[in-house]
């Protein structure tokens, strides 16, 4: 049963990603049909890593101390609620206040992963649980980034039945979750935890702890700002908004296969630290010559390539952290880890338009990701193996 359970869990982790990029390719749109400005159309994608950033440690302590199933279950109430909300979307404020709460829901959905993992899976098969976790994830971007502009349409004609079609999907995933996952009944695999935020604190004393999130800062950084100003980069080599979509598509696609093979390899191989290495490294040779050249054909093999390397690297940060915290911390380890990545979202992306400034030359930007990823790979360095030889 523990995998139809980490199935579930992972229906939910695809919708909230869904529901969060759900506007990405519909900002013009948006701002058409709303007569609004770009900045405020941005808000329904940049709340939730501002949500996160801001509410990833209650999440983490909540689910270390009441349970990942009660704390999901909160959550995954408060985005259907939210995902229905957006149905009456006459006003631009009303489908603010929806995509709101969805992104409050976020961090109590995702940061239950590797307590859910911790409570079902042994070591030796924690990667690879995690993988298939944060594949589905990487799914739901997919569909976030590409079903609703299908279904809304080019005329925007879908715009209120793809409301629709995202709040029943939502529903329906969150009701399978709440009837279909129970916590384990073995008591020695009750994990729960009354340290509280003092314990999550506690938690960045840990050397190893601290250069995960260090990691996690500067690559969910990376990612974050890479998916969000590729389409600028590249429009300066002649590559346009479809075709740019496309790259980012297959970034994403490699993620999605690399996150479903590369933790496998992981678990077998009995390694964490060199999958982290490889991850990091990876990138910083692949970042410069997909964000420069204008061969389509090459941009999409470079991009693959990236996300089958790099992306995977988000599920072994995921479990290293609750290898090396201890079950009990689960929660607060990958609340801690989340709350780095998505500060670095905000970080990455906002120097990334600063050393922009001019609008015209993105060179700074370029050379600034490049650093960034070569600072992860000397930071991988030297964090300590986490997973356990007799596991």
């Amino acid at each position: 049963m523990k995998w139809l359970y980490l199935i579930l869990f992972a229906l939910v982790a695809l919708v909230s990603q869904m529901l969060w990029l759900n506007f990405g390719a519909l900002i013009n749109f948006l701002k058409a049909h709303y007569t609004i400005e770009e900045d405020l159309a941005m808000l329904l994608i940049m709340a939730f890593p501002v949500f996160y950033v801001l509410l990833s440690i209650n999440a983490g302590v909540m689910i270390d101390k009441k349970g990942y199933k009660k704390v999901i279950t909160f959550g995954v109430i408060l985005m259907s609620i939210g995902s229905i909300v957006r149905i009456f979307h006459e006003s631009f404020w009303v489908l603010l206040a929806g995509q709101c709460l969805i992104a409050i829901a976020q961090p109590y959905i995702i940061n239950g992963i590797s307590k859910l993992v911790a409570d079902w899976f042994p070591e030796k098969e924690a990667g690879s649980a995690v993988g298939i976790g944060t594949a589905f994830m990487f799914i739901g971007m997919a569909l976030g980034i590409g079903l609703t502009p299908a279904l809304v349409g080019p005329d925007g004609a879908g715009y209120h039945s793809a409301m629709i079609t995202m709040a029943v999907i939502t529903v329906v995933c969150s009701i399978l979750f709440i009837l279909g996952v129970k916590s384990n009944p073995n008591p020695s695999a009750n994990f729960t935890s009354s340290g509280g935020l003092k314990e999550f604190l506690g938690l960045l004393k840990n050397k190893n702890i601290l250069i995960l999130s260090i990691i996690s800062f500067i690559s969910l950084g990376f990612f974050n700002g890479i998916t969000g100003c590729l389409e600028q980069i590249q429009a300066k080599y002649g590559i346009n908004a479809d075709d740019s979509g496309m790259v980012t598509a297959f970034l994403i696609l490699g993620g999605i296969i690399g996150a479903a093979i590369i933790p496998i390899i992981s678990d077998k191989i009995k390694k964490r630290k060199i999958i982290l290495m490889l991850a990091a490294m990876g990138a910083t040779l692949l970042c410069y010559p997909l964000m420069t050249r204008s061969d389509l054909s090459l941009l999409y093999v470079l991009a693959g390539l990236m996300g089958f390397i790099f992306l995977p690297g988000y599920a072994i940060l995921l479990t290293s952290s609750e290898e090396e915290a201890g079950k009990q911390k689960a929660g607060a380890s990958t609340g801690l880890i989340m709350l780095f990545g998505n500060a670095g979202g905000i970080v990455v992306i906002a120097a990334m338009q600063m050393l922009n400034n001019d609008g015209e030359n993105w060179m700074p930007a370029i050379y600034f990701c490049v650093a960034i990823l070569a600072l992860a790979s000397i930071f991988s360095l030297f964090m300590k193996e986490t997973f356990k030889k007799t596991a």
